[in-house]
């Protein structure tokens, strides 16, 4: 029989697998991806974009330079495909750990799962094939090495420095990793305070988090920057401007994250029926991260996590409150005592020895599959895996159109195609922009959303950057505009259209495709390869 572990891993598993294709949804994935690959040819982290046309040698620290490693080389051996299955199972491992250090302080199983089912399902709208995903699974290890060293002196702390060399080089999300250790040092600290009992034990804990925060700070430094990264995604120029017009960036939409939503409002009826409430450091860790989350959507995995994680301890205090509610109902407390004596029995069940077969046989399955293409049972079999960028939301047929007919001058795209055209088209075509902030800067994001919303002025910014083609979004006011402004078009599909100054070196490619470039209003042309 598979454990309630199993089945969650397998069920998130196969559910992520299934939504794949929803995992490529960002762009980002796909310069994440080219630059693992130029660091593994050149064996050197780049210290400067040479991606763009628009910001070429400027400045860029590569956060996450170990991440880009991982994916290119997953991406070399197996295709998107493999960068699609390996997200995946990080993305299934740390809910099913989740469930599990909830089990081990002490939660019931069958609660747990159900909680840990909340948490996944109120992050599916952020899984995305990109290096945020090793943040949620260091975001969940530190917080439970805490949780379980604050309540039951299980002493693990020695394992955060070592974990923050690994994370502060495979994400920037390090920085809460940090926060976490110094909120539970102040928390104990808060409680030596104000406690009117002497505790001796409580001395000997404060000293080893300080000492713990100390040296996890200095592992932090353990990377190619030094302790120049504690800072530099502060110094980020335009980050307030990108919060204001990204969406990634944006507060929730409650109309859409209606699992979050659901999530926030059963962990804080939990709060409400039980008697013992979160303490001090779980209620600061809890609302850091639900504030954030309600600040940008990006940071809703890792509020999940915590919230869930710390809501967990509560569980089993709060039933049994609901339970003596419901007692002068004999149906309602007839259900009540037959749910915790099936609870019970999941619990005895739980704590038998497991192999976790079940897991790994779906898992090796996984990977035999990536390694032949997609097919399960070689290279003959039908295709189960053909996860690829979708082309209704990216610019596929036209980056591609593009390449057969040589275009590789100054670009204008649009911002969430960037990252696609860079692994789609990188060494030979230059993008305006991509999902970086660093490099650019304030000045270059600015003159994109100009020229992005057709402002006045919009074609003397596109003179300036010495642009001479455009990749951008199908019958949006900007084609239509140049192409009034004398434009040519030569491409055009439901997605995406690419237009040419009207230059002698695309002349051939103009009258080739001259009935495209001769249309100036709405019509819709469909240019098949």
């Amino acid at each position: 029989m598979p454990s309630i572990g199993d089945v969650l891993f397998i069920s998130i598993f196969l559910k992520t697998l299934v939504m794949g294709q929803d995992l490529l949804n960002d762009g980002d994935t796909g310069w994440h991806i080219a630059t693992g690959n130029a660091i593994l040819e050149n064996m050197s982290i780049p210290d400067a974009d040479v991606f763009s046309h628009t910001a070429y040698g400027a400045s860029w620290t590569v956060y996450s330079w170990l991440s880009d490693v991982i994916f290119a080389a997953i991406h070399g051996a197996t295709g998107l495909n493999g960068v699609v299955a390996f997200s995946a199972a990080v993305i299934a491992l740390t809910y099913t750990a989740l469930f599990g250090c909830m089990v081990r302080t002490g939660a019931n199983p069958v609660a747990a799962a159900a909680l840990s089912l909340v948490a996944a399902a109120a992050s599916t709208g952020h899984w995305l094939a990109r290096p945020h995903i090793f943040s949620l699974s260091f975001t969940l290890a530190f917080i439970v090495i805490l949780e379980l060293y604050r309540h039951g002196g299980r002493k693990h702390l020695g394992l955060l420095p070592v974990l923050m060399v690994l994370w502060v080089n495979l994400h920037p999300g390090f920085m809460l990793g940090l926060a976490l250790v110094f909120i539970y040092t102040a928390c104990e600290l808060h409680d030596f305070l104000t406690s009117k009992v002497a505790d001796g034990g409580q001395k000997a804990r404060i000293k080893a988090l300080g000492i713990t925060a100390a040296i996890t700070a200095l592992a932090a430094c353990v990377n190619p920057y030094g302790p120049a990264i504690l800072y530099l995604p502060f110094n980020a120029a335009g980050i307030s401007y990108v919060t204001a017009n990204i969406k990634e960036w944006a507060s929730p939409d409650f109309h859409v994250e209606k699992a979050f939503e659901f999530m926030l409002l059963l962990c804080l009826a939990v709060f409400v029926m039980s008697r013992k409430g979160p303490d001090l450091a779980g209620g600061a860790v809890s609302l850091l991260l639900t504030v954030m989350a309600l600040g940008s959507v990006r940071y809703i995995p890792e509020a999940a996590l915590a919230v869930t994680m710390v809501t967990a301890r509560m569980t089993g205090d709060a039933a049994d409150r609901l339970a003596e509610y419901v007692s002068a109902n004999r149906v309602a407390d007839y259900i009540a005592r037959h749910i915790r004596d099936i609870s019970a029995n999941v619990a005895a069940m739980e704590k038998r020895p497991r192999t976790h077969s079940w897991a790994l046989l779906f898992t090796v399955a996984c990977v035999l599959a990536t390694l032949y293409g997609g097919r399960a049972d070689g290279a003959a079999g039908p295709r189960t895996m053909d996860y690829s960028y979708a082309p209704d939301r990216f610019p596929v047929a036209a980056a591609g159109f593009a390449h057969d007919n040589g275009l590789t001058g100054r670009m204008f795209n649009e911002y969430g195609w960037g990252g696609y055209i860079i692994y789609r088209g990188y060494p030979e075509q230059k993008v305006f922009i991509d999902g970086r902030i660093e490099p650019y800067g304030l000045p270059v994001m600015k003159d994109y959303r100009r020229v992005e919303l057709a402002e006045l002025g919009y074609d003397a910014i596109l003179d300036r950057y010495g642009v001479d083609w455009v990749l951008f979004t199908a019958d949006s006011p900007l084609c239509r505009l140049l192409a009034a402004d004398g434009w040519k078009q030569v491409y055009k599909d439901d997605t995406a259209e690419v237009l040419v100054r009207d230059l002698p070196r695309y002349g051939g490619l103009i009258e080739t495709y001259r009935p495209l470039a001769g249309i100036t209003g709405p019509q819709r042309v469909t240019h098949e390869n």
